[in-house]
């Protein structure tokens, strides 16, 4: 797992010996309160869920810059692609992208480059900051 404030690595289990103290963990029958506790610096990261320990494990296929793919962030306008990796190195990201609904597989078109990238993915339109695009990588439709 990695903290959201810090952003270093640790198991879920240190992060619930960190908990140990907590008046939350000691009650019967209780889950907690669903956080998990920085080792290192103390932040509460919410638990992550099965799907995102998932995500995590799931090695995406892995494509080099020669195989043609390239960043969302450069796509022409009006071309269609399809959506082959995404950079896991920013959870945060990540999870944002996921929950647009864009992941492996489907296919995207940007619509607007200018003042901010938007692409269609699907049946629905999304606005991406340029860092964020840069973490999605497409080829050929």
């Amino acid at each position: 797992m990695r903290c959201g404030f810090c952003g270093r690595e640790f198991s879920e289990e240190l992060g619930a010996s960190a908990c140990a103290n907590c008046p939350l963990s000691k009650l019967k029958g209780s889950q907690g309160c669903g956080h998990v506790k920085c080792p290192y610096c103390g932040y509460e990261n919410p638990q992550e869920t099965k799907f995102e320990q998932k995500l995590r494990t799931w090695s995406w296929r892995k494509r080099s810059q020669t195989d043609d793919t390239h960043s969302l962030a450069n796509l022409p306008k009006g071309v269609p692609a399809k959506i082959c990796q995404l950079d896991k190195s920013s959870a945060k990201d990540l999870q944002k992208l996921l929950a647009f609904g864009i992941m492996p597989g489907q296919s995207v078109e940007v619509i607007q480059r200018y003042p901010t990238i938007v692409v269609k993915v699907g049946r629905t339109t999304v606005a991406l900051d340029k860092q964020v695009a840069a973490q999605v990588f497409v080829c050929a439709s």
